[in-house]
This record gives C-alpha cells, sequence and structure tokens, in this order.
C-alpha cells in the first residue's frame, strides 16, 4: 500500500481527467497552469494535424487522435479563461500570445506553401516535437497526485500504443536499410518522405504515457514524481 503524500499548493483534486467539468472550482494558480497547457495542446494538434495531411500515405482514422484533442482543448481554454480571465498584466500577455501565434503561422505558411516539396518541410515536424515536450512538461505540472487509478492508467496505456506503432514503423526494414546507407541523398530523403521526426514527436509522447505508469504504479518513483511535481508547481505560482 502506498504511502499518503501531502498535496502540493494549488493542486485540485481531479483535475486531469476531466478539467472541462472542474473548472469553476479550481484557484487562480491552478487555472493559469491548466490555461497553458491547454493552449500548448492546441498547438500540438494543430501541428500534427498539418504533418498528417503533408504524410503521402495518411489515412483518415490518424486525424482522429489530434482532432478530438485540438477540440475539446479549444473548449476547455475557452471556458478557463472565462472563468479566469487574464486579469494581470493583459497587454504584456496579450502581446506575448500575438507574437507567439504570429510566428507559428508564418513558419506553418512557409512550411504548406513554399517548401511542401523541399527539405524545409520538416520545419513543422521540429516544431512538434518541441510542442510535445512542453505539453508534456505542463501536463505534469498541471495535474494532480499521481495516485493508482484504474482511468488514468487506461489513458496511460492508450497514449503508448501509437509511440508503439511509430517505433514499428520506424524500424521497418525498408527505413533501416536507408539509414544504414551511407549515401546522405538518402538518408535526407527518408527523414522528409518517412516523416521521421513525426514518427518520433509520436515515440516521445508515448515516452511521458509510459513514465505515467511507472508514476502511478511503482510507489517509490511515484513520490519522488510528486515531489518534484510540488516543487515545480511552487515555481509556477
Amino acid at each position: 500500500m502506498r504511502p499518503a503524500v501531502a498535496a502540493a499548493p494549488g493542486v485540485n483534486d481531479d483535475p486531469l481527467v476531466v478539467p472541462l467539468l472542474h473548472g469553476p472550482e479550481f484557484n487562480l494558480a491552478l487555472a493559469r497552469r491548466l490555461q497553458c497547457w491547454q493552449f500548448s495542446v492546441i498547438l500540438h494538434s494543430l501541428t500534427a494535424i498539418i504533418c498528417i495531411w503533408k504524410d503521402n500515405h495518411t489515412t483518415p482514422p490518424r486525424y482522429f487522435g489530434p482532432a478530438i484533442l485540438l477540440v475539446g482543448s479549444i473548449m476547455q481554454l475557452a471556458l478557463l479563461l472565462w472563468c479566469y480571465p487574464l486579469i494581470e498584466d493583459v497587454f504584456t500577455i496579450g502581446m506575448n500570445i500575438c507574437l507567439g501565434c504570429w510566428f507559428y503561422v508564418l513558419v506553418a505558411f512557409t512550411d504548406v506553401v513554399y517548401f511542401k516539396n523541399s527539405h524545409i518541410s520538416i520545419t513543422l515536424e521540429i516544431l512538434l516535437i518541441f510542442f510535445t515536450v512542453c505539453m508534456h512538461a505542463l501536463r505534469f505540472v498541471s495535474q494532480d497526485l499521481f495516485i493508482f487509478s484504474r482511468v488514468r492508467f487506461s489513458i496511460a496505456l492508450a497514449g503508448c500504443i501509437p509511440g508503439g506503432l511509430a517505433l514499428f514503423d520506424l524500424f521497418s526494414k525498408a527505413d533501416t536499410a536507408l539509414l544504414s546507407s551511407k549515401t546522405d541523398d538518402k538518408v535526407l530523403d527518408l527523414i522528409i518522405d518517412g516523416h521521421i521526426l513525426l514518427k518520433i514527436s509520436t515515440i516521445i509522447g508515448a515516452l511521458f504515457r509510459l513514465l505515467d505508469m511507472m508514476f502511478i504504479t511503482i510507489a517509490v518513483i511515484g513520490d519522488v514524481a510528486n515531489y518534484l511535481q510540488g516543487k515545480l508547481q511552487e515555481f509556477f505560482n
């Protein structure tokens, strides 16, 4: 039986599972962290959709996951902004958000319109790796304590599946043969046409979900994660 761990400041009972239904109960610090998390999910999901669209071998089911996350995150962010508007230094926060969004729009527009068939088309996939790490780091700070539950374990397990498929695809015989080739052009073509960076971002996301499974099932690791989470929450407060 796992020892009880004291809740970190600003932690709600269970915002991770259904944050949309618990928005009005959050305190201000937790609401701010959740807003940052949901905003990062929106950028990640939108980037993933564009990257999947540029894959010549894409299939409709591949859009389902990012599309559901995109719609859900927009709804959750809208609710959080409605309940907890940005009242502290609105001008500075608004300018940072506008500049960040403008930079993203320029990169996405350039990637899709001008460099669709060149090596610069991997720009969004590089950003996707960054968004993946940022999204899961913010999720780590925003959620509550790592306590075992079937729902959380099922979510973490389901999140590992796409990474396993991407890992299998990444190390397929054809890709491995090209990667082991000494011809730089073939390796570059594989990175571009095979969307290697897109697969890597999927694998990184699965590794974070694997960590979730370890945090909620292994007591010692979970206690360390809860302690680290509390310190990071104090920093974000």
